[in-house]
């Protein structure tokens, strides 16, 4: 059905103007040629719904795939209202018919691990499905796979591959953090490799939580390392070491400014028993936050037994320890001993 409207502005295969909530138009087919600006649909307004076969395939040898007339399929058996009679498609000569006859549908794979690894959502009884374990960050590391609790185990291609029951199956996986615990529970940090496993952690959203130097260290960002901790996953937790050498030469993101130092951003940290040397840069944002340890210190938090001789550069907030403390810090036994570079006068922060 084409539709013009009055003023000639909306024209649409299914609707030339919809303006409604819940207006849903699901398992629909249309191969017409529609000339408009506007797009194949017309109007929309109102959080009005689509759901056609242009939403699974944008060419005719997509459409009558089998593939994307089993989406559709799905689609409209889990949508379908109540005490209508649902008509399916099916491919008939090369083009999508509609018929009476329930198809057969594959079985729903649940995947309680997306953001690690990779599965179908759906397969045929008796096929075989491979998980992929190639989202997997570098500072995990995989311990278990399991499909309705059973663990499989790699093949000798080291790919994870079951074959697929009559019914639904659900897929985990465990994982261990990279980095070792001590007797006291602390995450341990003994090299620069360590070190930038527990940047990327912290910053992915990884609540590494305490943390203890047993070696010096250096965090240097031409070696890939990040400030520890951002606006939306801050560093929370103690921690407490060694030596750290700083060569930092870019900072992390905080809404639309910037936080540079070994620390980009952190909440209820206690950082402590440390001696810093190298040198921090903020750069030439004007409203950046930059300081040796932590670029912005969130909440009322300590600083202790700190030494530093880090020469600090900055064009906004510049702090020898700290760029910016919002709430407070209690500072005990820190001694700065370095002189301030200003590039753009704002604010300084011992």
């Amino acid at each position: 059905m084409v539709t013009i409207k009055y003023d000639g502005n909306h024209i649409g295969g299914l609707f030339g103007e919809k303006n409604g909530k819940n207006d849903d138009f699901g398992n629909c087919y249309y191969t017409g040629t529609i000339n408009s600006e506007i797009g194949d649909f017309g109007h929309l307004t109102n959080n009005s719904e689509h759901y056609t076969v242009r939403d699974f395939a944008k060419t005719s040898e997509e459409i009558v795939s089998e593939d994307v007339l089993m989406s559709l399929n799905l689609y409209a058996r889990a949508n379908k209202p109540n005490d209508t009679q649902l008509l399916y498609w099916k491919s008939e000569n090369g083009i999508p018919v509609l018929t009476e006859e329930e198809q057969v549908f594959p079985s729903t794979i649940t995947n309680n691990q997306p953001n690690y690894i990779t599965v179908a959502a759906n397969a045929m009884a008796d096929t075989s499905v491979e998980i992929k374990t190639d989202k997997i960050p570098s500072y995990l590391k995989l311990t278990k796979i399991t499909v309705n609790d059973n663990e499989i185990k790699a093949n000798s291609d080291g790919k994870y591959i079951f074959t697929m029951p009559e019914n639904d199956v659900t897929v985990d996986a465990d994982f261990e953090f990279m980095l070792e615990k001590d007797s006291y529970d602390n995450y341990i940090v003994s090299t620069d490799e360590e070190l930038l496993i527990l940047s990327k952690a912290v910053n992915d959203g990884y609540e590494a939580g305490n943390v203890v130097l047993t070696a010096d260290v250096t965090a240097s960002t031409e070696k890939g390392f990040e400030p520890i901790g951002t606006n939306d996953n801050p560093y929370k937790g103690n921690f407490n070491g060694h030596t750290v050498t700083l060569d930092i030469t870019s900072g992390t993101k905080y809404n639309s400014t910037v936080a540079t130092g070994l620390f980009g951003i952190t909440s209820d940290a206690y950082i402590g028993n440390l001696v810093i040397k190298g040198s921090v840069d903020g750069g030439d944002d004007t409203s950046s936050y930059t300081g040796a340890l932590v670029g912005i210190m969130k909440s009322k938090r300590d600083l202790y037994n700190v030494y530093s001789e880090v020469s600090v550069s900055g064009s906004g907030f510049v702090g020898g320890f700290i760029g910016y403390a919002q709430g407070g810090v209690t500072f005990r036994n820190a001694v700065y001993r370095k002189i301030l570079l200003m590039i753009k006068n704002r604010s300084v922060h011992l």
